[in-house]
């Protein structure tokens, strides 16, 4: 696959999201696992290597036609929905070992829903793993929240019995490369860009998307040094510190594990 469609895929932003997966949960290779929020398919691709398949579903039909048309391997489906639709809820009942969310919860206007969703998605004892940067506005997301008791009570209320809230932040060898690496590329480049938002958004609406085209002759470069950027990044591992979540929770990068 994988080193193929790896160089080749459309430029995307270098991929942390799925250390924060696969340092918090253990996936085995049985598992059915949904993913809420599917981007640009990294986290999808490398988790289908490890374990039976992955259901990866997004609002946005514009960009589930888009990696059906790429897709690499038989073991995931792209399947355009909305999460917080009922009928989502109803069509996936008890049908997923684990489910994971990364950078999505922020652009959802009911997470009661979105997490009722996938509490009904789940089997019983099934674990939600979701992070997403709980910023205080203006920012790119819609939906924060202002402390983690109102947090706790979302997720139980859709549905888990059991909500650890955790605030995550890369170490600081990966955060000094990052910042050197990365930023310098992003600033170069200058396609990747965070807009405040007053709607939520699609991930078709992002930059990351909109531009996928402009530098397409350039997508194996700018994976290659990606990839070599996280191989440094993972000469330490791990690569974030996590510790349980205070009250005060704005302006956070949040990991929620939600057992069901």
């Amino acid at each position: 696959m994988k080193w193929k469609y790896w160089l080749e895929r459309p430029p995307a932003r270098l991929d942390l999201r799925s250390d924060i997966f696969f340092e918090n949960m253990r996936f085995e290779k049985l598992d059915h696992v949904l993913e809420v929020g599917v981007g640009m398919a990294q986290t999808t691709y490398k988790l289908a290597t490890r374990i039976a398949g992955v259901t990866a579903i997004d609002i946005s039909e514009e960009l589930i036609r888009y990696l059906s048309e790429r897709k690499r391997v038989s073991n995931i489906d792209f399947v355009c929905t909305d999460a917080c639709d009922p009928e989502t809820a109803q069509a996936f009942a008890g049908s997923f070992d684990k489910a994971i969310s990364g950078d999505t919860l922020e652009h959802v206007e009911s997470p009661q829903r979105f997490f009722q969703t996938v509490a009904i998605a789940l089997k019983p004892g099934g674990v939600f793993l979701l992070t997403f940067p709980n910023e205080r506005a203006p920012s790119h997301g819609i939906t924060r929240f202002q402390s983690r008791s109102e947090l706790v009570k979302v997720v139980g209320d859709g549905g888990f019995s059991t909500v650890n809230v955790y605030c995550v932040e890369l170490r600081k060898h990966a955060a000094v490369l990052q910042a050197l690496f990365e930023g310098s590329l992003i600033r170069f480049l200058r396609i990747f860009r965070r807009e405040p938002q007053e709607k939520p958004q699609v991930f078709h609406e992002c930059w990351t998307f909109r531009t996928r085209n402009k530098l397409e002759r350039l997508s194996v470069l700018i994976n290659a040094y990606w990839g070599f950027l996280h191989a440094l990044m993972c000469l330490s591992r791990p690569l974030y510190r996590r510790v349980p979540a205070g009250e005060e929770v704005l302006d956070k990068q949040l990991l929620i594990i939600a057992v069901k």
